[in-house]
C-alpha cells in the first residue's frame, strides 16, 4: 500500500515539473505573441523592444549558478514555490502599469525567476529517483519546453485575437499562481536526497576524480569549442522566442491566430530532431564510433545545417511554405546543442568540477539572449521596409550558427582534451608537486 503511494506522489511530481517547464517556457514565449499589438499601442520602436527582450537575461544566468547553490542547502519544494510565484507575480504589473520601464523591470525580474527553473526541477526529481532510473522522468520534463510552446502558442493567438495582448499575461499569472497552489498541496521532497540512497547496495559508488586547475578547464579546446557552440544555439533561440511570431505577422503576413498555429509547427519540429540527433549520437557512440565524430562533429554539423537551412529560407526558397520549411529545421538543428554539449563537457571534466564548469557554459551561452533580441531591434529599426530587416537578422544568425559550427567542429575533441586534462590534473597534484621539490 505505502509502496503504491510512493509510485503514485513520485508520478504526481514528475507530472507537476512538466507543467511547471510548459509555463516556464510559455513565460518566455509571451513577448514574441503579444510584440505586434503592444509596440503599436505603447509606441515601441523596434529596438527599443528588442531592449525588453534582451532584459530578460540580464541576470538569467547570474540567478541560475546562485540558485543552484542554495538548491544544496534548501529544500527544492520551497525554491520551486517561490520561483513560481514569482514569475505569476511579473505577469500583472504589466497589465495594470503597461510602460517601457515597467515593461523591463518585469522581465529582469522573470529572467531571476526563470533562470534556476531546469536545473533545480531536475534537482528535485532526482530526489524521487535512484540513479538508474532518473533517464526517464528527466528526457520527460525536459520536453515542457517545447510542449509549452506548442500548447500555449495557439492559445495565446486566440487570446490576443479575441481579448487584446493584456489577456496573455493575465492567463499566464493564473496559470503559475493556479501551479504554485497545487505544488503547496503535492509537492514534496523525494528519499534520495542524500547521496548515499542513490547507490544500490552491492553497486560501486560513484568515485570523484582529482580536480584539475580551472585554467586548464576554461581554456580547453572542447569546452571552448562547446560554449561556442552552445552560444550560436542560444542565438537563434532567443531570437526565435522573440521575433518569429512578428516576422511571421509583419514580414510574411500572417493573421495572429494563424501565427500562433506556425508558431506550434515551428516549435514542434524541436522534438523529433533534436530526439533524433540524441539518437544518432548515442548510436556511433555505441558502436565504437570515437566521441569527436558521435558527439563533436554530429553536434556542430547539425548546428551548421542549421545556418544553411536559414540561408536557404531567406535567399533561395521558393514561396511561404518552403520558406517556413527551412526556416523550422534551421531554428530546430542546433537545439542539439542543448543535449550533447552537456554530455561532452562532463566526459572531461572531473566529478567536483562539473557542476561549475555547466553553469559557467550555460552561462556564457545566455549572453546570446541578451544580444541577440537587441541586434535584431536594431537590425529592424535601421531597415527599410520590415521585410528586408526580418531577412537580414536570420541572415545574421545563419551566419553565426555556419561560422559558430564550424568552429566547434574543429576544436571539440574529447580524446585530446581527456589526455591534456590528465597532464595537467597530474602536474597539479600533491604528489607532483612532492616530487619536483624533491628534483629541485
Amino acid at each position: 500500500m505505502l509502496q503504491s503511494q510512493s509510485k503514485f506522489h513520485e508520478r504526481l511530481v514528475v507530472g507537476l515539473l512538466f507543467v511547471f517547464m510548459v509555463i516556464n517556457f510559455a513565460d518566455k514565449a509571451v513577448l514574441g505573441f503579444v510584440a505586434v499589438p503592444m509596440m503599436k499601442e505603447m509606441g515601441l520602436t523596434p529596438a527599443q523592444f528588442g531592449m525588453v527582450a534582451s532584459s530578460f537575461f540580464l541576470l538569467y544566468s547570474v540567478s541560475g549558478i546562485a540558485f543552484g547553490f542554495l538548491a544544496n542547502r534548501f529544500k527544492t519544494k520551497w525554491i520551486l514555490l517561490i520561483l513560481a510565484l514569482l514569475w505569476a507575480a511579473t505577469q500583472f504589473p504589466i497589465i495594470w502599469w503597461p510602460s517601457l520601464g515597467v515593461l523591463v523591470v518585469c522581465r529582469v525580474l522573470l529572467g531571476i525567476g526563470e533562470g534556476p527553473a531546469y536545473p533545480v526541477a531536475i534537482h528535485a526529481v532526482y530526489k524521487w529517483f535512484p540513479n538508474d532510473r532518473r533517464n526517464l522522468p528527466t528526457a520527460f520534463i525536459s520536453q515542457g519546453a517545447p510542449v509549452g510552446v506548442v500548447v500555449t502558442a495557439p492559445i495565446m493567438g486566440y487570446l490576443i485575437a479575441q481579448y487584446g495582448w493584456r489577456a496573455a499575461f493575465v492567463a499566464l499569472g493564473l496559470a503559475g499562481l493556479a501551479w504554485v497552489a497545487v505544488w503547496f498541496v503535492f509537492g514534496a521532497e523525494g528519499k534520495y536526497g542524500d547521496a548515499p540512497a542513490d547507490t544500490k547496495q552491492g553497486a560501486p559508488a560513484e568515485v570523484a576524480s582529482e580536480p584539475v586547475p580551472y585554467w586548464a578547464l576554461l581554456t580547453d579546446r572542447s569546452i571552448v569549442g562547446t560554449i561556442i557552440a552552445s552560444f550560436a544555439a542560444y542565438w537563434i533561440l532567443a531570437v526565435g522566442l522573440t521575433w518569429l511570431p512578428p516576422y511571421l505577422q509583419h514580414g510574411l503576413g500572417y493573421s495572429t491566430v494563424n501565427t500562433g498555429w506556425l508558431v506550434a509547427v515551428i516549435v514542434a519540429s524541436n522534438i523529433p530532431l533534436q530526439i533524433g540527433g540524441s539518437w544518432l549520437s548515442q548510436y556511433l557512440l555505441e558502436r565504437g564510433v570515437s566521441s569527436r565524430i558521435s558527439r563533436g562533429w554530429v553536434m556542430s554539423g547539425l548546428i551548421a545545417i542549421g545556418g544553411l537551412s536559414i540561408l536557404v529560407a531567406m535567399t533561395v526558397a521558393g514561396g511561404l511554405v518552403m520558406k517556413i520549411v527551412f526556416l523550422a529545421i534551421g531554428c530546430a538543428l542546433p537545439n542539439i546543442a542543448f543535449c550533447i554539449g552537456p554530455a561532452i563537457i562532463g566526459e572531461i571534466t572531473p566529478s567536483a568540477q562539473r557542476g561549475a564548469i555547466l553553469a559557467i557554459n550555460s552561462s556564457l551561452a545566455t549572453i546570446a539572449g541578451l544580444l541577440a533580441p537587441m541586434a535584431t531591434g536594431w537590425i529592424l529599426q535601421n531597415a527599410s521596409t520590415p521585410g528586408i530587416g526580418y531577412g537580414n537578422s536570420y541572415l545574421l544568425s545563419a551566419m553565426i550558427l555556419i561560422v559558430g559550427g564550424g568552429i566547434a567542429l574543429l576544436m571539440i575533441h574529447p580524446g585530446a582534451s581527456r589526455n591534456r586534462l590528465l597532464k595537467a590534473q597530474r602536474a597539479s597534484s600533491p604528489v607532483a608537486h612532492a616530487v619536483m621539490r624533491k628534483q629541485a
